[in-house]
C-alpha cells in the first residue's frame, strides 16, 4: 500500500501541473495585490518543478526556488532566492498544497505572515487557460472603446481650451496697459518656477529613491522601494540642501538684478516642494502607524513641527549671511567688468 499511495501521489501531482491546468491567487494584501489572479502551468521547469505564470503579461511566476519553497518572483529570476511571497514550512510538490506564505515588507524591511493568501487550482480542457480568459474579456472592449472614445473627446476640449488661453495671454501681453503686462509676466513666472520645482523634485526623487538607494539594498528580494524613514531624512536632506544652495546663488548672483531674481524665484519653489514631500511622507507614516484615537493629532503637530522647523531655518539663514555672505564675492557671477552699460 505504501508504494500504491506514493505512485497515486506523484501522478495527482503531475496532472495537476500539466500545463494547461490554472491557479487562482486571491486575498493578497494591498502592496502585494499584483500577484492576484490566474495563472497558468507551463512547460518550463525549476528546481525539479513546473512553473506557473501569470496570464495577463507573464512578468510574475510562480516557481519552486532552492531550499524547496514555492515562490511569487519575476520571470527574469525564476528558479531564484529572489521572490515578493515565499511558502513556508515543508517542500510541496503543488503550490496549492502550501498551508503557510509569507511576504516581504519594506516596512519595516522583514518577512511578514500572509494569513489570508489563498491559491486555489483547477483543471480544465480546450485549449489555453490564459487565451480562455482573454477571450472572455473581449466582451468588455466594447465599454472599454467607449472610455476611450470619451478620453480623446475631453483632451480635444483641453487642446481647444488651452488654444484659446494661449491667444488671450498673448494678446494681453501684446496690450498697451504696462501695468496689465507686469501683471501677466508675474503670472507666467510664478506658474513657471512652481512647474519647474515640481518636475525638479519629482526627477530628484525618482533617481535618489527609485535608482541609487535600492541598488545598496541587502535584501535578496527584488523589491525596489525604500523605507519611509529613509524617503523622510532625504526630504530633508534635499530641502536643506536647495536651501543653501538659494543663498549661496543669491550672493553670487548680486549684482544681477535679473539673474538674483530668477534664483530666488526658482529656489523658493523647489524648497517649499521639497517641504512638502518631506512632511507628507512623516503624515503617511502617522496614518498608516498610529492607532485611530491619535491619529487626529497628527495633522496639527505636523503643522506646529513645520512652523518651528522653518523658524529655525530661517534664524540660520540670518545667521549665514551675517557671517560668511556680509561682504560681495571677490568672484562674482558675472564678474563686475560685464556690468557696465
Amino acid at each position: 500500500m505504501g508504494r500504491f499511495h506514493i505512485a497515486l501521489a506523484l501522478g495527482l501531482a503531475c496532472a495537476a501541473t500539466r500545463e494547461g491546468d490554472l491557479l487562482t491567487v486571491s486575498d493578497a494584501p494591498s502592496d502585494l495585490a499584483f500577484v492576484n489572479g490566474d495563472y497558468e502551468a507551463s512547460s518550463e521547469q525549476e528546481n525539479a518543478h513546473p512553473c506557473y505564470k501569470k496570464c495577463d503579461a507573464g512578468a510574475v511566476w510562480l516557481c519552486m526556488g532552492p531550499g524547496g519553497s514555492w515562490r511569487f518572483q519575476p520571470a527574469s529570476k525564476a528558479g531564484t532566492a529572489s521572490g515578493w511571497i515565499v511558502s513556508e514550512g515543508q517542500e510541496t510538490l503543488s503550490p496549492m498544497a502550501v498551508n503557510s506564505w509569507k511576504g516581504w515588507r519594506p516596512v519595516p524591511s522583514t518577512w511578514e505572515h500572509l494569513p489570508g493568501l489563498r491559491v486555489v487550482g483547477r483543471h480544465t480542457t480546450g485549449g489555453s487557460l490564459c487565451s480562455k480568459a482573454a477571450a472572455r474579456s473581449g466582451a468588455g472592449d466594447a465599454h472599454s472603446n467607449a472610455e476611450d472614445e470619451e478620453l480623446r473627446r475631453t483632451v480635444a476640449v483641453m487642446l481647444l481650451g488651452s488654444m484659446v488661453f494661449v491667444g488671450a495671454l498673448l494678446a494681453l501681453i501684446g496690450g498697451n496697459d504696462a501695468r496689465i503686462r507686469s501683471y501677466v509676466y508675474k503670472m507666467l513666472s510664478s506658474t513657471i518656477s512652481c512647474l519647474v520645482g515640481v518636475l525638479a523634485n519629482s526627477a530628484v526623487k525618482g533617481i535618489i529613491l527609485d535608482e541609487v538607494l535600492p541598488m545598496f539594498s541587502s535584501s535578496d528580494t527584488d523589491t525596489t522601494e525604500v523605507t519611509s524613514n529613509v524617503t523622510i531624512v532625504f526630504g530633508f536632506l534635499y530641502f536643506t540642501s536647495i536651501f543653501v544652495l538659494t543663498i549661496f546663488l543669491s550672493w553670487k548672483f548680486q549684482y544681477r538684478q535679473g539673474r538674483l531674481w530668477a534664483v530666488r524665484k526658482f529656489g523658493s519653489s523647489m524648497c517649499a516642494w521639497g517641504a512638502v514631500f518631506a512632511f507628507q511622507e512623516i503624515l503617511k507614516v502617522c496614518v498608516d502607524e498610529i492607532p485611530y484615537p491619535w491619529r487626529l493629532l497628527a495633522t496639527p503637530s505636523i503643522a506646529v513641527s513645520a512652523f518651528l522647523l522653518f523658524a529655525i531655518y530661517e534664524k540660520f539663514s540670518e545667521a549665514l549671511v551675517a557671517q560668511c555672505f556680509s561682504k560681495p564675492p571677490v568672484h562674482p557671477w558675472p564678474p563686475r567688468k560685464q556690468l557696465v552699460p
